[in-house]
């Protein structure tokens, strides 16, 4: 499954730059954290690259999702926090149509720290195919902190 995502991450244009050695060690130090071990991923890497230089977002899907009265962005049923952060993430990965975010999925069901890690950045995703989707998401968490 991590394995499947990291080949679909890696066969795009920007995964490819992971193996630029000027552009690991500008992320490293965007992300304050030491050097990326790339020699741990090398094994992943494709060939031929894909070009995937958009995403698409489902409007219907993230509508449906991004409503702040939707139950997502409140904790439901007695529900831990690790079944909400993993359905809250793969709610709105599965918003993406024709992206290797369809990979994650299974990576994120698994793994309560990969959806902490992975959730913003979708949601940047999310904001950067359309910066109007910003009052949408930010009514969303809005509502989460009232709930609680």
């Amino acid at each position: 499954m991590s394995a499947e995502a990291l080949y679909a991450v890696l066969s795009t244009f920007n995964g490819r730059k992971l193996f630029d050695l000027k552009y690991l060690t500008d992320l490293s130090n965007i992300l304050k954290c030491t050097s990326l071990k790339i020699d741990y991923i090398r094994p992943f890497a494709r060939g031929r690259c894909i070009r995937q230089t958009s995403f698409s977002v489902d409007t219907a899907k993230f509508r449906v999702v991004m409503n702040s009265k939707n139950e997502l962005w409140t904790i439901q049923n007695n529900e831990n926090y690790a079944e909400w952060i993993i359905k809250i993430t793969c709610s709105v990965a599965e918003c993406f149509t024709d992206s290797y975010l369809e990979s994650f999925l299974s990576v994120c069901r698994l793994s309560v720290e990969f959806c902490e890690l992975i959730l913003p950045r979708i949601v940047y995703l999310v904001i950067h195919e359309n910066d109007k989707f910003i009052d949408t998401l930010c009514d969303c968490v809005n509502q989460f902190f009232r709930y609680y």
